[in-house]
């Protein structure tokens, strides 16, 4: 890559930042995440309840 399309890039990358912080983007994961029991096939879906529409 050229350095003056490198430059561009990250130039344009950085302009793409929308005011959110690392911190809003943690504080909404633990506001909306919601934990599942486990990964293991048959253990029921009791836990993904929370998610069906």
């Amino acid at each position: 890559m050229k350095p003056f399309s490198l430059i561009s890039l990250i130039l344009i990358l950085l302009s793409c930042n929308n005011g959110s912080t690392e911190n809003d983007v943690t504080e909404w994961i633990a506001e909306s995440a919601i934990p599942i029991k486990t990964v293991e096939a048959g253990n029921g879906f009791e836990d993904l309840l929370a998610i069906s529409v």
